[in-house]
């Protein structure tokens, strides 16, 4: 069977990688809504928007760095024979855009899509993490703002 040595690789890359990628946004959620991060971004609309922009490069880095394993799986097995090619395929897997220029062999074909796969799922748990955040940020901000008008002084 040509794709077994796929199946295996792929199915073990894909649940390593998503279960560090939920890993990393549960360790943003954690930052992000600390009290202390909470507390300041409620008086400071400029202190929210530079969390949710450091929510945003993490993302980014995250999503790079999952690349960047898929890439070094690639290269270890001998599916590509340099890793910036390796490098390159895997992020145009992770954008969405693919990259025609590299042509794998026709048994790793299939953990290619594997990693697609992967990539598509943890875009959207990204997706759905900075839009709940998004939103929570908008209640914080929210609340900042009524205490802010219950304690000023009345005239």
């Amino acid at each position: 069977m040509i794709w077994a040595e796929d199946w295996a690789w792929g199915a073990l890359a894909s649940v390593l990688l998503i279960f560090f990628h939920v890993s990393g946004l549960f360790v943003m959620s954690i930052f992000i809504f600390h009290d202390r991060i909470v507390r300041l971004r409620s008086r400071s609309i400029f202190v929210s928007i530079l969390v949710f922009s450091v929510l945003g490069t993490g993302a980014v880095l995250m999503h790079a760095l999952e690349a960047a394993g898929w890439a070094g799986l690639y290269w270890r097995l001998g599916a590509a024979d340099e890793y910036s090619d390796a490098l390159l395929h895997s992020l145009g897997a992770y954008s969405t855009m693919g990259d025609t220029t590299i042509v794998f062999e026709k048994q790793w074909r299939l953990m290619l899509q594997i990693e697609s796969l992967t990539a598509a799922v943890t875009l959207g748990l990204t997706t759905a993490f900075l839009f709940s955040a998004l939103n929570r940020l908008q209640r914080v901000i929210e609340s900042g703002r009524e205490k802010s008008e219950n304690s000023s002084p009345q005239t």
